[in-house]
């Protein structure tokens, strides 16, 4: 992330952002954080402790959406319980069962807690070794999956179309200078703005939080009520639920 001021807006004035300026930053994290105390998801890994759960959730969270995970890894933890266990088998996924391998002989058995130690893993590369270290073991660092990397890009740059993304390093950049002390807490609740209100395709403005600290708020909802307003146009009206037709 560069110096240079990030501009942001409110609803009735531009806002600018210095790096050394955590006015604003505070603000939003308070509001964020107070949405995700009423609205966070309930998910089994996010009451884990062992970093071998957290970690198989992560590796499960790339490959499927999160209701899928949320019925199969207590399965797979009832099949596999152990690093170990999981080194021992044979016939499963190559590079999981490698990794399994490879901490029993390098690490002792546990899984290292530093980012740079868990990108050394085969298969987990610069998401799921934050994730692991911030979620297993409260490394205070940042996680940036495709809800976060949406949700910063569209709060601190104008993003004239829900299509539109700042890029990926920089963002990653700016998750580190916002984080938080509760950095797991943050994340988590970043994510979960993204999943249910910083929607990819329909972000639903009107219920988000931050929405009058949001660079790309007036184009994001302004450019959701259009499309409504044709589509309605368009179509007969159908029962549903904030845009989500109910069939």
């Amino acid at each position: 992330m560069s110096s240079k001021e990030i501009r942001t807006s409110s609803r009735n004035s531009l806002v600018i952002l210095a790096r050394d300026n955590l006015k604003i930053v505070r603000a939003i994290r308070r509001r964020i954080f107070r949405w995700y105390a009423k609205n966070g998801r309930e998910f089994v890994w996010r009451h884990a402790r062992d970093p071998y759960t957290i970690l198989v959730s992560e590796i499960m969270l790339q490959q499927t959406h999160t209701a899928r995970v949320q019925e199969k890894l207590p399965l797979f933890l009832k099949q596999f319980p152990t690093l170990r266990a999981l080194a021992e088998s044979s016939g499963g996924d190559v590079v999981r069962d490698e990794l399994a391998r490879l901490v029993l002989r390098n690490y002792n058995g546990r899984l290292p807690r530093e980012v740079e130690q868990l990108e050394t893993l085969p298969g987990i590369g610069e998401y799921t070794s934050h994730a692991v270290a911030c979620f297993a073991f409260g490394e205070h660092v940042p996680v940036v999956d495709v809800n976060i990397h949406r949700v910063l890009s569209r709060i601190f740059w104008k993003m004239k179309s829900s299509s539109d993304r700042q890029n990926r390093a920089t963002v990653w950049k700016l998750a580190a200078r916002v984080l938080p002390k509760d950095a797991s807490s943050w994340n988590q609740a970043v994510m979960d703005l993204g999943a249910a209100t910083c929607r990819a395709a329909k972000p639903l403005c009107g219920d988000c939080p931050v929405r009058n600290y949001c660079a790309s708020a007036r184009f994001m909802y302004g450019g959701s009520r259009r499309a409504s307003h044709r589509q309605s146009l368009e179509r007969k009206s159908e029962p549903s639920y904030r845009g989500i037709p109910r069939r």
